[in-house]
C-alpha cells in the first residue's frame, strides 16, 4: 500500500474566514500482487473535517493490484471549521493496510487567528515595576494600548470586545467605552492601565498582572 502525496494539509486563517472546503486529494495504491483491503481513519476524530471516497463516499475497501488502480481519497474542511474559535487544531489522516495492519499517517492542521490585536504604546511600552514596601504609588507610569481588528480580519464580521484587568490591583481606564462593538478599520479603541491603591495592601513579593 502506498499513499501520495507524502505531506499533509496545513490551513490557515482568521476567525470570521470561510475555512470550508479547502482540501487535499490523497491517492491510496496497491503494489502487491493480489487485491488488498484498506481503510482510512480520522485520529482524533473531528467534526470539522470530512472524508470522501471515490463511490458514494466510502472510505474504506479492496483495491486491486497495479499501480493504475489507484483509488482517491478527499479530505475536507467543512461548515462546522467556521463555528470553530480561534486556536489550533490538528488530527491525522491514517491508511491502513487492512491485511498487514501497516499505517500510514498524514497531518492535518488548522489554524485560526484571533481577528484582533491590542498593540502597546511605543514611546510606554509595558515594563516590570518596583516599588517599596509600602511605598508610594504615586507616579508610577500608566500603559497605553490600541486594540483593534487584525490586519486580514473582515471588515464585515461582527466582533464585540471586553476589556478588563484581571488582578484588582490593576485599573482600566477607557478612552473608548470597555464593551461594545469593534469598529471596522482603520478605527481603533484605546485603553490604559494602571496600578490602584489595592496594591499598597499586597504583601512583599512578585506579581504579575493582565
Amino acid at each position: 500500500l502506498t499513499v501520495s502525496p507524502l505531506g499533509g494539509l496545513a490551513i490557515a486563517g482568521i476567525y470570521c474566514d470561510d475555512l470550508s472546503d479547502r482540501s487535499i486529494v490523497y491517492t491510496v495504491t496497491n503494489e502487491s500482487a493480489s487485491p488488498m483491503p484498506w481503510s482510512v481513519s480520522l485520529d482524533p476524530p473531528v467534526d470539522w473535517l470530512t472524508l470522501a471516497g471515490p463511490v458514494h463516499g466510502e472510505f474504506a475497501g479492496t483495491i486491486d493490484p497495479a499501480p493504475d488502480n489507484g483509488i482517491e481519497v478527499t479530505v475536507s474542511t467543512n461548515e462546522a471549521a467556521n463555528q470553530l474559535t480561534p486556536g489550533e487544531y490538528s488530527t491525522d489522516a491514517g491508511f491502513v493496510n487492512d491485511r498487514t495492519g501497516q499505517r500510514f499517517t498524514r497531518p492535518i492542521s488548522l489554524t485560526i487567528a484571533q481577528p484582533i490585536r491590542v498593540d502597546a504604546d511605543p514611546a510606554n511600552p509595558p515594563s516590570d515595576l518596583s516599588v517599596f514596601w509600602e511605598g508610594p504609588l504615586d507616579g508610577l507610569p500608566v500603559f497605553r494600548f490600541a486594540f483593534a481588528r487584525a490586519d486580514g480580519a473582515d471588515a464585515n464580521c461582527d466582533l464585540n470586545y471586553q476589556v478588563r484587568a484581571v488582578e484588582p490591583w490593576l485599573t482600566v481606564t477607557p478612552t473608548d467605552a470597555l464593551t461594545g462593538p469593534l469598529p471596522v478599520p482603520p478605527a481603533s479603541l484605546t485603553f490604559e492601565v494602571r496600578v490602584n491603591e489595592t496594591a499598597e495592601a499586597l504583601p512583599v513579593g512578585d506579581y504579575a498582572g493582565a
